[in-house]
């Protein structure tokens, strides 16, 4: 087992399980996710900044990930770093457990944003923990994790896809989505973006890529939001 899932397997304990509204039989899509809006607005708010500072040092577009006497390379334990800041996230305190099997499959994760990007459709047995960002002006702004086991039966490490969509609400309305951070791969390679927003609310993303030998910095962006709740790309 991976330090990552160990890791994960002992934070899991902590999270505690989101009440829903009790909803009749039947009910549409656009009622269940009205519902769970308005439980979600009830959790209390945390604040900016949000993730690791060490987004922002430099990283060259290629490194070796051990050091010619076998150490780790000190930007693989940068990765090290923001990837269990990751599973940290994932199941601190301050978040609550949605079962996705309540939701409609295009509420806080539809299958066509996750596309663009590689993903894969979230499935019924994925685990998503939810926490309040912030709340200004009538926009609040929302984390949510997602986090799966990837069916590979002959893979020697079982590939997991974790994805944290950050997404704005506003009049009990989802308005804008954004992908912050995802790890899809396992132990030998995986796909990786990581984010951070600083104390003025910038969002800062970038891009990796692994291997078993070597680490690649693909691209990184800067996102803002707007007084609409609207995810604006700067760069």
């Amino acid at each position: 087992m991976s330090k990552h899932k160990m890791l994960l397997s002992l934070l899991l304990t902590l999270s505690t399980l989101l009440p829903l509204h009790a909803r009749a039989q039947g009910n549409d899509a656009d009622t269940i996710r009205q519902e769970l809006l308005h439980t979600l607005h009830a959790l209390p708010a945390f604040s900016y900044p949000y993730g690791s500072p060490i987004l922002l040092k430099q990283f060259p577009q290629q490194w070796h990930n051990v050091t010619p006497t076998g150490t780790p390379y000190y930007l693989t334990t940068y990765i090290d770093t923001l990837s269990i800041f990751t599973y940290q996230d994932f199941s601190t305190g301050g978040r609550y457990a949605v079962p996705l099997k309540e939701l409609p499959r295009d509420g806080v994760f539809p299958p066509q944003f996750l596309h663009k990007l590689g993903l894969k459709p979230i499935g019924d047995t994925a685990s998503l923990m939810i926490r309040k960002i912030t709340e200004t002006a009538g926009v609040t702004i929302y984390s949510a994790i997602v986090l799966e086991d990837i069916p590979c039966p002959a893979c020697e490490y079982k590939p997991q896809q974790l994805i944290n969509m950050l997404f704005t609400v506003s009049g009990n309305k989802i308005i804008s989505r954004l992908v912050i951070t995802y790890i899809n791969g396992d132990d030998l390679q995986r796909k990786e973006r990581y984010g951070y927003i600083d104390g003025q609310g910038n969002i800062f993303i970038k891009d990796f890529f692994s291997d078993e030998l070597d680490g690649h910095f693909l691209k990184q962006e800067r996102w803002h939001v707007t007084s609409e709740g609207i995810f604006g790309k700067d760069q």
